[in-house]
């Protein structure tokens, strides 16, 4: 029965693929709305309102099991104020002035950070294959951000917005790296929701500060589209296929997923705006996907070919 249930769930490394796309559109929003929303009102409500609609499902669960969080609150208030609060403020406000290119890179270098920190605190091993995955990815999410262009990876020039994102990038590889240390008697939805309350309480009183008690944003179909979409899309729905993705396969593999985000932001815009789609779509494409796969897939011991052979 045990055995009928695992073959049925989905596999983390499919899952992995969906917290990228939704994040992509995360990026792309957060870039065509930074007129009509500054960093800090869009971060806290979009806490506030994804903690609304997990509320009803989240808080009695959360609930019974507050003695598990009483025994862990240093780890889960790292966890709520890094990944949940203060990374997406980092990337509101890196995306307010930094350029397309120079926020696809730095974002980029979130898979290494993640990498390095899990060897760091964990001693991870990071095998050759591994490594040439991640280099193969790396490579692909630079073809895909330069498009194909090697000059306009000599043109680049550091700005503030550059310094906020590659604050986001460590928040990240910190929550990530973190993830590994949660609770295994704390059911995913409540640590998702504690998270949430942490992660909006930290934002709070930098919200009351700028907005006061007002919103912060003209109500109107855009805006509320965006709240809603980065809400339930990029925060419950990514962060609970995230959270599984990283607790399955760990956060080193889960990290390479990142590299899927610039491919997908380009996808996006073939959809969206339809641009043409060019080779270097394909080429870097094919190189984060190829790159993935190296990376996650095990070798399958010689042990176990040798006893499956004598077994026929």
């Amino acid at each position: 029965m045990v055995q009928s249930r695992r073959a049925a769930s989905p596999s983390p490394y499919l899952l992995l693929v969906l917290p990228p796309l939704l994040w992509s559109g995360n990026f792309v929003i957060g870039r065509a709305m930074r007129d009509a929303f500054e960093p800090v009102p869009l971060t806290f409500w979009r806490w506030i309102l994804a903690g609304v609609v997990l509320a009803p499902f989240a808080l009695a669960l959360t609930w019974r099991h507050r003695a598990v969080i009483a025994r862990y609150p240093l780890l889960l208030i790292a966890l709520g104020v890094t990944g949940v609060g203060w990374f997406h403020l980092s990337v509101y406000y890196g995306l307010q002035t930094s350029t397309a290119i120079n926020a696809g890179l730095l974002m980029a270098t979130g898979p290494m950070m993640i990498a390095a920190l899990s060897w760091m605190a964990y001693g991870e091993a990071l095998s050759l294959r591994y490594l040439a995955g991640l280099l193969l990815s790396l490579a692909g999410a630079t073809v895909v951000i330069a498009r194909g262009d090697a000059a306009a990876l000599l043109a680049l020039e550091i700005n503030e917005g550059d310094i906020w994102l590659f604050g986001a990038a460590m928040l990240w590889a910190v929550y990530s790296v973190l993830l590994k240390r949660r609770p295994p008697e704390l059911p995913p939805l409540a640590l998702l929701f504690i998270t949430i309350v942490v992660g909006a309480i930290s934002l709070a009183p930098l919200f009351v500060w700028q907005s006061g008690f007002a919103l912060g944003f003209e109500p109107g179909i855009e805006t509320l589209g965006t709240l809603l979409y980065v809400s339930l899309l990029a925060s419950l729905l990514a962060y609970q296929f995230w959270n599984r993705g990283v607790r399955e396969a760990g956060p080193s593999r889960a990290g390479l997923y990142m590299y899927l985000m610039p491919f997908f932001s380009a996808v996006l815009s073939v959809i969206a705006l339809g641009e043409p789609i060019a080779p270097f779509h394909v080429v870097g494409g094919g190189l984060i996907f190829g790159g993935i796969a190296l990376a996650v897939m095990r070798r399958r011991p010689a042990a176990a070919a040798v006893t499956a052979s004598a077994g026929a």
